[in-house]
This record gives C-alpha cells, sequence and structure tokens, in this order.
C-alpha cells in the first residue's frame, strides 16, 4: 500500500540520518580529543558541546526509527493476519458448502446404522455358509466318539506312567 510504502521510505531516510550523525559525534569525539592534545581546551569544550547536542539529536531519531520500524512490522502483520483471515473464512464456506444436502449428523448416522444391518447380514450368510452340511446328529456323534478317543488316550498315558513307577 502507500502508506506501507511511505512508511518504508521514511525509517530509510531516518536509517540514513542515523548514521550520519552517529559518525558526526565519533569525529566530533575524535575533534575534542586532538584539541585537547594541542592544548586548545576551549575548543575540545565547544567541540563536546556539539557532540551533546548531536547525540540529543541522535537519540531523537533513533526513537522516530524504532517507531516507524515498528508500525511497518504492524502493517505486515496485519495484512498476513488479514490473508489468514480470508483464508479461514473460505475454508470455512468450503466445508459448509461440503457438508449441505444429505451429510447431516442424523443422515451420516442413518448411513452407519444401515451399513451395520449390511455387514450383519453378510456376517449370518457367511456362518450358514461356514456350518456344517448335512445330519447335525452326525456331528453330534462324531463329537461323542472323539471325546471318548480323548479319554481312552488320558487312561493309556496314566497307566504308562504307573508302570514307568515300578
Amino acid at each position: 500500500s502507500t502508506v506501507e510504502v511511505r512508511l518504508e521510505e521514511t525509517c530509510r531516510v531516518l536509517e540514513g540520518r542515523v548514521e550520519q550523525l552517529s559518525d558526526l559525534r565519533s569525529l566530533l569525539q575524535q575533534q575534542a580529543k586532538r584539541s585537547l592534545n594541542n592544548g586548545n581546551r576551549t575548543q575540545a569544550l565547544s567541540l563536546l558541546r556539539r557532540k551533546r547536542r548531536v547525540e540529543a539529536s541522535l537519540q531523537t531519531h533513533l526513537g522516530a526509527l524504532e517507531n516507524a520500524s515498528s508500525c511497518c512490522e504492524q502493517l505486515r502483520d496485519s495484512r498476513i493476519n488479514r490473508e489468514v483471515i480470508a483464508a479461514f473464512r473460505n475454508s470455512a464456506l468450503a466445508l459448509k458448502e461440503l457438508l449441505s444436502g444429505d451429510t447431516s449428523p442424523d443422515s451420516a448416522a442413518e448411513t452407519m446404522d444401515q451399513l451395520q444391518e449390511v455387514l450383519d447380514e453378510c456376517k449370518d450368510v457367511s456362518e450358514s455358509v461356514s456350518g456344517p452340511v448335512g445330519d447335525q446328529a452326525d456331528s453330534e456323534e462324531l463329537e461323542a466318539e472323539l471325546d471318548a478317543l480323548m479319554a481312552e488316550q488320558e487312561s493309556n498315558r496314566e497307566d504308562d506312567e504307573v508302570i514307568r513307577a515300578l
């Protein structure tokens, strides 16, 4: 935006002025030392007074630069926040659109119930297909015969243990 461009330009101008003032302060300090070394105390005091005025101006410019920089950051952050909010708004609208129509919570629950009924029917069919074919009595007789064989096998084991123990 125009405001942001002007503010950034102001920051550049202030940075340049801060650099100039800082250089001038250092120069005045060096000149004051040189004047003192040459025995010219009055000139050294004058240079130090000027250095103090430059330092005050430097502090003013530094404060202004800090404030302008802060405003630039706030403008950038505000623009980013605006873009994020717009993205959130668009996402919310897209989600509402996707959920409109047959995607209500009641519709979802009904669909899940229908799915469960179909799965239960599939399970019943699988159990029917995998169950024994033929006479149920044959199955019961086979189970009894198997139990008798297992009992006989256990009895033989016990007999073998008794014989080994002797």
